[in-house]
């Protein structure tokens, strides 16, 4: 059995019996874009991430900072109603904010039949923090890979505009030396994919190290992490099916998006002693932050997917 991550088109046959007769009857797929939701808030809570003006499975609750949807998921075509919410619980401090009873973001978007969308969520909540959080949308447009080579892109969801550098490494930490493979990315901006050299599959953490500094600096490390390494293919067993490789530096063929992303912010949940389990209402409980930014990785395309409209 073949796993894919990305959306197959092909055609449905649905075989029915009809007096002992075989009818085949062959359906196209209804056609859809696909979407899937990045929060890279660093001060509040977990989002619900909702299209509100149909009925879809597209939709993602309870993504925390850092969090994804994981896998592209189908929407239909056409323009739509986008609301974000905070999540309908969080239990370290019971606020239960309801789930509908704060709207944090109202917006519409486009989406195209056949084409991938990724909607990041970016900036910070707070009043008075700069940026302010927004949802960046980008239809993505996948490179044709080829097997000894992975194609990478980055998305800066710092606060600033920064050098972003990648290079071949077994781990994060260190020294940086240029040029900046992504000089003075804009905040909320998406690069254009760029070509690199599959890593090597020994040691196993090889992979390609994303750092990000002030633009035309390099040091102090703004961002500093390795990107996922992914999961080679697995030719099958008496007891397992073969699997394709699933994306990562390893894997020759993958399309991979780095999210640069802040530190986490510290900020305050206040109780409001909705259930029996919660603490007493107004007890307060602090939320810690971070020093460091870490890095995303977003699996774009696994080698074997087939995409929409091929």
């Amino acid at each position: 059995m073949k796993v894919y991550r990305l959306l197959p088109v092909a055609l449905l046959a649905l075989f029915a019996g009809c007096s002992g007769d075989s009818v085949s009857t062959f359906v196209t797929p209804t056609p859809h874009a696909a979407v899937r939701w990045v929060n890279a808030v660093p001060d509040t809570i977990a989002m619900d991430y909702r299209i509100v003006d149909v009925v879809t499975n597209a939709n993602e609750a309870s993504v925390a900072y850092r969090g994804t949807s994981g896998a592209y998921r189908s929407v239909q075509p056409g323009q739509h109603h986008i609301r974000v919410f905070p999540a309908s619980t969080v239990a370290a401090a019971c606020n239960g904010p309801s789930v509908v009873g704060q709207v944090l973001l109202d917006t519409t978007a486009t989406f195209t039949v056949n084409h991938y969308y990724t909607v990041l969520h970016a900036g910070y909540m707070h009043a008075g923090s700069s940026p302010q959080h927004r949802l960046i949308i980008t239809d993505d447009v996948f490179p044709a890979a080829s097997a000894g080579n992975v194609s990478i892109r980055v998305a800066n969801a710092t606060a600033a505009a920064a050098d972003v550098f990648v290079t071949g490494a077994i781990a994060a930490g260190g020294a940086v030396v240029g040029p900046a493979a992504f000089p003075n990315l804009a905040f909320g901006a998406v690069s254009a994919y760029t070509s690199f050299a599959t890593a090597a599959t020994t040691p196993a953490t090889s992979s390609y190290r994303v750092t990000a500094t002030a633009p035309g600096t390099t040091t102090p490390l703004l961002v500093d992490g390795l990107l996922s390494v992914g999961t080679a293919a697995y030719a099958g067993s008496t007891s397992v099916p073969p699997l394709d490789p699933v994306g990562g530096t390893q894997q020759g063929g993958s399309v991979l998006t780095s999210v640069v992303t802040p530190p986490a912010v510290a900020y305050t949940l206040t109780s409001s002693g909705s259930a029996s389990n919660c603490p007493a209402p107004g007890v307060k409980t602090v939320v810690s932050g971070t020093t460091t930014g870490a890095v995303v990785t977003l699996v774009d395309k696994n080698p074997k997917d087939l995409i929409l409209g091929q």
